[in-house]
């Protein structure tokens, strides 16, 4: 029996010893591993550092919509003083485009592109004398998403004079593309942020077309838009 356990001891300790050699193996080896991924890493944020200066990037910055200011109520205001024939009283930083055409007719039609929607108010003034000259501004409020300022990346109505045609045109589509970083749902949960996402708000400001026509001009609406004449 002294014999049987004696053997048992010693293949417990060539047991151990093998395994605390293959350990020992095992960890030079991921040691090594460990070492050319962190080299492999250095050298790829080296080769970058020297890359990035060199692509081609376009990057705006936004300036942030402040607390007290009111898109909506801003149009409103717009609007008011175009219906009451003030629209001088209107801040110039609100003017998107402006028009001069030369017309002597006495007609003019109003019109719009095939299949789209008008979405503008439009507000006219008649002058005291028949001067063959109509103006045309356009008035835009802010817009804006989030807490970014986005008046200035909005484009303004398109307008022609074709004929005894003035044809009114919606602005061209603005593309902008917007990336953002968010704390994984492990991280929210001690922070307090949402765990559905984040929410994303834009507003519109209302815009408003002011024409100045020649006295005796008369316009003829095949634009399906509802003038407004000023007060």
């Amino acid at each position: 029996m002294s014999i049987i356990f004696l053997a048992i001891i010693v293949a417990m300790v060539v047991f151990i010893l093998r395994m605390l050699k293959s350990s020992q193996k095992r960890s030079i080896m991921y040691g090594n591993r460990v070492r050319w991924m962190l080299g492999g890493y250095i050298l790829v944020l080296l080769i970058s550092t020297g890359i990035a200066p060199l692509l081609q990037t376009t990057e705006a910055t936004y300036k942030k919509v402040g607390k007290d200011q009111d898109f909506a109520n801003e149009g409103f205001q717009i609007y008011e003083a175009a219906i009451e024939g003030e629209i001088e009283r209107v801040d110039r930083k609100y003017i998107s485009e402006t028009w001069n055409f030369d017309y002597d007719g006495n007609q003019l039609d109003i019109s719009h592109v095939d299949g789209e929607y008008i979405s503008f108010q439009t507000v006219v003034e008649r002058k005291a004398t028949n001067d063959g000259k109509i103006e045309a501004i356009y008035y835009k409020a802010g817009s804006g998403m989030n807490d970014m300022d986005l008046t200035e990346v909005v484009n303004p109505i398109r307008m022609e004079l074709s004929g005894d045609t003035l044809i009114l045109m919606n602005p061209k589509i603005t593309t902008l593309t917007f990336y953002q970083f968010e704390q994984p749902f492990t991280i929210k949960q001690f922070t307090g942020e949402s765990w559905q996402g984040h929410h994303t708000h834009f507003i519109d400001g209302q815009s408003v077309l002011y024409l100045r026509i020649p006295k005796n001009l008369e316009l003829i609406d095949k634009s399906q838009l509802y003038f407004q004449y000023v007060k």
